[in-house]
């Protein structure tokens, strides 16, 4: 990411499409991200991430697609999600109510032909 970010950079694009920016970043170079998009000028950013506080400091439109139609929502992520409450279930895990996860059980390891000697204990 911060490879194809420098290239992007040098070219001194007009629109920049950048999926998820952050990802695999830390938390320093995240905040370089977010200054660096914060202080282009005469530059289109199109950004598709997972990242709420990216999204809410870095974007002053929201295109949402909702039953395959593009919607155009001027404002920040806060203000979209007060516009449309039930996106703030994009961003939070917690306000998916009922949802479990459920892992399979583990199967046998392959190459192990005893079934006697414990390998690991799951509780």
């Amino acid at each position: 990411m911060k490879l194809a970010l420098a290239r992007a950079m040098l070219q001194t694009a007009d629109i920049l499409l950048m999926d998820d920016p952050t990802n695999h970043l830390d938390v320093k170079n995240v905040a370089w991200v977010v200054d660096y998009i914060q202080n282009l000028t005469d530059v289109t950013c199109m950004i598709v991430s997972s990242n709420p506080t990216l999204l809410q400091t870095c974007c002053s439109r929201i295109v949402h697609i909702d039953n395959l139609r593009i919607h155009n929502f001027k404002g920040g992520l806060s203000e979209f999600v007060e516009a449309h409450p039930e996106a703030k279930s994009y961003f939070e895990l917690k306000s998916a109510k009922g949802l479990q996860f459920r892992f399979p059980d583990p199967g046998f390891i392959e190459g192990v032909t005893s079934r006697g000697k414990v390998l690991i204990k799951m509780d």
